[in-house]
Formats: structure tokens, sequence, C-alpha cells
């Protein structure tokens, strides 16, 4: 018995070191007691979709709602395959509620497949009151890409080769000029979700002003940036930024 307990101690002490638990990667709080400016006046947090919700590709979306203790999970690929590079990943949803699978655990989920640690962070939403809706989301983008760094060589992760990934109004934070990481830069992506963008002279124009190239790029071009990022090339390359769906990938 006591041989068996002391092989169970083991076990659980090596897996969360590796930042993962036996049910899945490990959610670690952003911060080490309440996150900046929190009142607790924001409600349960809670998947937000109906029964009858809109279905993506067949399936259903997790709308996460009333984020008030922000946390990242670390999901590490299978050790054969890891590059030591790493990607933090902020799902999207109009600063209202965050794409947890849809544009969260599902990229990591890809991530892993091609050698790469996926860092996925649920940032403060909706909005708080009396303050810009990017703010808290944006104090927690600056302290995971913090915390990335602080425990790279607890994760196995080159601090030197850490991207970001945002989607929609996750990538408006992870785009920020407040966080500086590697990057290379196709330019705006075409795709069904930025038609709306084309429907409005200028916009197009507008948005591609704000990144390194001036072109619309395609969706083969972010699985290629990922595995540049993934590459040994990547970590003596700088740049900026891209647009994904209207919103930005810094990679």
């Amino acid at each position: 018995m006591i041989v068996n307990s002391l092989k169970c101690l083991f076990v659980l002490t090596a897996v969360l070191a590796a930042g993962q638990d036996a049910g899945g990667p490990k959610q670690i709080p952003l911060w080490p007691q309440a996150a900046p400016g929190e009142k607790g006046d924001i409600g349960v947090e809670a998947d937000t979709t109906k029964p009858n919700g809109d279905l993506v590709a067949g399936r259903r979306v997790i709308r996460l709602g009333n984020v008030s203790v922000p946390t990242l999970a670390v999901y590490q690929p299978d050790q054969a395959k890891k590059t030591g590079a790493a990607v933090v990943v902020f799902p999207g949803g109009g600063y209202t509620i965050l794409a947890m699978d849809l544009e969260g655990t599902e990229v990591c989920e890809w991530l892993n497949s091609i050698g790469v640690t996926g860092v996925l962070v649920k940032y403060r939403v909706p909005a708080r009151k009396g303050m810009p809706r990017y703010a808290a989301p944006l104090q927690d983008a600056q302290r995971a890409l913090g915390l990335v760094r602080t425990h790279a060589a607890e994760w196995g992760i080159d601090p030197h080769r850490v991207g970001v990934l945002g989607f929609s109004a996750g990538a408006g934070v992870g785009s920020s000029d407040s966080i500086r990481v590697n990057a290379v830069a196709p330019g705006l992506i075409d795709t069904p979700m930025t038609a709306p963008m084309k429907a409005f002279d200028g916009m197009v124009e507008a948005e591609l002003r704000k990144v390194a190239i001036r072109r619309m790029g395609n969706v083969d071009e972010v699985a290629a940036a990922v595995l540049f990022l993934a590459s040994d090339a990547s970590a003596y390359t700088t740049g900026s930024v891209l647009a994904v769906d209207g919103g930005y990938l810094a990679l």
C-alpha cells in the first residue's frame, strides 16, 4: 500500500511539473490573488451557449461568459515531436464571451500535432464598467506572456520562440503594441469571415495599413507562419502582426 501510494505521488508530481494534470492541461491562475480592479460584481462564470444555439461545422461551441478569474492552460505536445516553440492563444468573442473550444482548445490541439506547445489564455470578459473594453484582457495578456517566459525552462519552451495567436477580439489583445513577440506577417487573411469587411469601401485598405505586408493573405499562410515559428530559423527573425478574420495574429 505504501509503495503504491508513493508511486501515485511520484506520477502526480511529475504531471503537475509539466503543466498538465491527469484530466488534461492544468488551469494556472494568472494572478496570485484577485485580478487587478476586480470587484466581484461580474456574475458566475458559465457557458452561455443555449441548447438551440447555432452549430459550427455541425458541433456545439462553448461561449464562455462572466470570466473574472483569468487562467492559462499549457497544452504540451508529445515529447518526440516537441520543437521548443510555443504559441499563446487568445480566443475571440467580441470582448463579451470567449469561444474556448473553436478558437482555443482545438487550436492548441492542432499546435501540439506539429510539435508546438499551446498556451490557452482565458482572459477576463465582458468589458468592465468605466474601463475600455480591452483594458482587463490586455492586463491578462501581458501577465500571460510574462508567466510563459518565466516558466519557459520548466515547461520545455525556448523563450525566444514564443508567438501569439489571437482570433477576432482575442487577436486585438494579442497584437497590442504593449506585447512584443517574434513575428512573421502574411497580412489580412481572405476567408468567408472577411466578407463583411469587403462590403464597406476602404475598410480592407485601412486594415492592411495596420500590418506589415499590404496584401490579402490566405489561411494556408497562417499555418505556414506557425510552422516557421516551430523551425530553428524563427529564433533569428522578428516582425509585426497579421490579421485573421478581422483580428490579428502575432508570431
